[in-house]
């Protein structure tokens, strides 16, 4: 199995989402609380312009990301 490192583009956020919701559910945290996250479990385009964000695929999909953001003195 080759692991790909990739800058992550918005045409991955879709697939993005759904792998910040599967990672949060994996878990167990109750469906109300993971419906009351949704917003912030959401990688939406503006995302992108914001944070460096590198995509990891193995064949050809994408199985994992990460996202560096500048948070200043924190």
């Amino acid at each position: 199995m080759e692991l790909e490192l990739a800058s992550a583009t918005v045409a991955d956020a879709a697939r993005l989402t759904e792998i910040t919701r599967a990672a949060k559910a994996h878990w167990g945290y109750p469906a109300a609380w993971l419906q009351a996250w949704e917003g912030a479990l959401q990688v939406s385009p503006d995302y992108f312009e914001r944070h460096v964000v590198f995509a990891a695929a193995v064949a050809g999909t994408v199985a994992g990301f990460y996202g560096l953001e500048d948070r200043g003195e924190r």
